[in-house]
C-alpha cells in the first residue's frame, strides 16, 4: 500500500520540474499548428516571442553548504524485509490496440514492458513499467494538415494488481489501478519560426520543426488470465483511462489544443515469476 501512495507523490513531483524546465512563449499551440499546416500560405513566423533565461548570470548568488551526519554503528539493529519468501519477481509484456475520446486521433498502439513483485500470499502484484504508444491522425481533421506522422508517446509509472481469484484457475480474474508520466512528441509538416529573448534583451530568431507534451494519465481496469502456470501467466485486459496534458509544449507554446480525454486499450498480458 505504500508504494501505491508514493506513485502521486512521484508524480507531482516529476510534473513541477518538467512544467518548470521550458521556455515560455506568449505565443500559442493552435498558432503554431495553424502556421504549420499544408492549408497555410502566408508567413509562418509564429506571434509572440520567448523569455529565454540566463541561468548564469544568477550562479554568484548560490553558496556550497556543507552537510555531516554522524551515525553511530548499531550492530543488535533488527535487519529490515521488505519482502519475504511469499514474494516472486515478476516481469511482464503488455501490447494491443485502443480508441480515443479525441478529435485528433483515431486510434492508437500499445507496448508496454513491466517488472516488479508478486505475493502469493496476498494474491496481488505490484509493478513499475514503461510504454511505448502511437496514435494516427484523423484524416479529416485539420491536424493531419500540420503534423507529420501522428504521435508518439512515451510512459513511465506504476500499477497496483489484485487478484480476485486463486492461483492456478482457469480464467483467472484481477483488477488494477495505476498511472502515468506521458511525453507525446509530433513533427511539423512546415518549419516555423519565432523571435526569442534573453534577459539582456538579445533578440534571435528560432526555426521550429517539432515539439512535444509532457502529461499525465491515470487507469483502472480488469484482467483474465486464460492460462496459469506456477510461473508463467498469459491473459488479457481492458483498460479504461484519462489523459490530462500540461499546459507548455516543451517549445514553450501555451497548449490550448491538447484537451483532457478518455481512452479505453485492449490488450494481452504475459507475465513470468521468478524467485
Amino acid at each position: 500500500m505504500r508504494q501505491i501512495l508514493l506513485l502521486p507523490i512521484i508524480f507531482l513531483g516529476l510534473s513541477i520540474l518538467t512544467s518548470c524546465s521550458v521556455n515560455q512563449r506568449t505565443a500559442n499551440l493552435k498558432d503554431a499548428m495553424k502556421k504549420s499546416s499544408n492549408k497555410y500560405s502566408g508567413n509562418r513566423k509564429v506571434s509572440g516571442y520567448v523569455h529565454k533565461s540566463n541561468d548564469s548570470k544568477n550562479n554568484d548568488n548560490f553558496k556550497k553548504a556543507e552537510v555531516r551526519i554522524i551515525t553511530k554503528p548499531n550492530p543488535e539493529k533488527n535487519k529490515i524485509v521488505l519482502f519475504d519468501s511469499t514474494y516472486s519477481k515478476m516481469v511482464a509484456f503488455r501490447f494491443g490496440t485502443g480508441f480515443l475520446n479525441s478529435k485528433e486521433f483515431y486510434g492508437l498502439s500499445h507496448f508496454s514492458f513491466l517488472k516488479g513483485v508478486y505475493s502469493s500470499k496476498k494474491h496481488d502484484a505490484i509493478l513499475f513499467h514503461f510504454g511505448l504508444t502511437q496514435s494516427p491522425v484523423q484524416q479529416t481533421s485539420d491536424i493531419n494538415y500540420s503534423i507529420s506522422g501522428g504521435i508518439f508517446e512515451l510512459s513511465v509509472g506504476g500499477e497496483h494488481r489484485k487478484y480476485l481469484t486463486s492461483s492456478y484457475v482457469f480464467l483467472g480474474n484481477y483488477l488494477h489501478v495505476g498511472g502515468n508520466l506521458d511525453f507525446m512528441t509530433w513533427k511539423y509538416k512546415n518549419t516555423i519560426y519565432v523571435d526569442e529573448y534573453d534577459d539582456y534583451g538579445n533578440l534571435t530568431t528560432k526555426s521550429v520543426n517539432s515539439d512535444g507534451l509532457f502529461g499525465l494519465d491515470f487507469f483502472c481496469g480488469t484482467g483474465i488470465d486464460i492460462n496459469q502456470t506456477k510461473r508463467k501467466h498469459l491473459g488479457l485486459e481492458i483498460t479504461p483511462g484519462i489523459q490530462i496534458w500540461f499546459p507548455i509544449t516543451t517549445q514553450g507554446f501555451k497548449n490550448n489544443y491538447f484537451y483532457p480525454y478518455f481512452y479505453l486499450k485492449v490488450g494481452i498480458v504475459f507475465d513470468a515469476l521468478k524467485k
